[in-house]
């Protein structure tokens, strides 16, 4: 059963995360931080912080499901999508910091799944209704970035010198961040929202295979950016239950 509220996503959240504690898995690393998030979104659908509760609340929970259905669907050895295939796979790569685990999870989640979400529950008509409201997850973020920057630090203590070469030595890397992701997100969801049921199909496939291959590239980094990777990996508290504790 999928969740139909947005407590029901917290819940589906910790579940997934608590099965990953009990196999020691990085699987539980990106429902970690996301439960985070979507517990702020939470408080602000109660606190009256967007325009439309009611519709963020849908778009949160349909968001939500195609990263647990995608994650069902793994596990059953079924068919998911090739961006959360590949952040899927990469679980059981050792080689991989906290910080591409990570990215793997929010290139799958918002430069596919969100776009796709927004689409889903909004009509050509009424996409740009959705905008401000859309908009405002990017000031929940903001005031998240540094608390979940310094609980990573205090496990990974060389992702800041991976985060400058990311923005100042590897051009791919350069150009993706949270608000740039969401804004990439916002351009599929007018894409597809004014597409046939047929054309989005076909436009979805050829937007989950070019997130896949920017998925590979996380995984698989420029010469210089590998080295750096390397180096925070060995200084990494390795210990896997200690990261999801972490960012929980």
């Amino acid at each position: 059963m999928l969740p139909k509220t947005i407590q029901e996503v917290i819940d589906q959240l910790e579940n997934i995360i608590q099965e990953a504690i009990q196999q020691n898995s990085p699987m539980g690393l990106f429902p970690s931080l996301y439960k985070k998030v979507t517990i702020k979104v939470k408080e602000g659908i109660e606190q009256g912080f967007f325009q439309n509760p009611k519709r963020m609340e849908m778009l949160d929970v349909v968001f939500a499901n195609r990263y647990i259905l995608a994650h069902q669907q793994y596990l059953r050895k079924e068919v998911c999508s090739q961006s959360w295939q590949t952040a899927f796979d990469a679980v059981h790569e050792r080689s991989l910091i906290l910080l591409q685990h990570l990215l793997l999870g929010m290139n799958a989640h918002i430069n596919l799944d969100l776009g796709i979400a927004a689409a889903q529950i909004c009509t050509k008509d009424t996409l740009e209704d959705l905008h401000h409201d859309f908009n405002q997850i990017n000031v929940i973020l903001g005031n998240l970035i540094d608390e979940v920057k310094n609980e990573i630090a205090s496990v990974s203590p060389m992702m800041y010198l991976v985060e400058w070469v990311m923005k100042n030595r590897e051009e791919v890397f350069a150009k993706f961040s949270m608000d740039a992701a969401r804004d990439f997100a916002w351009l599929n969801a007018n894409n597809l929202v004014s597409l046939s049921q047929n054309d989005q199909q076909t436009a979805i496939q050829q937007l989950d295979q070019q997130v896949a291959k920017f998925g590979h590239f996380i995984t698989r980094p420029g010469l210089l950016l590998g080295l750096v990777v390397r180096i925070t990996k060995f200084m990494e508290n390795k210990d896997t239950l200690q990261q999801i504790e972490v960012l929980q």
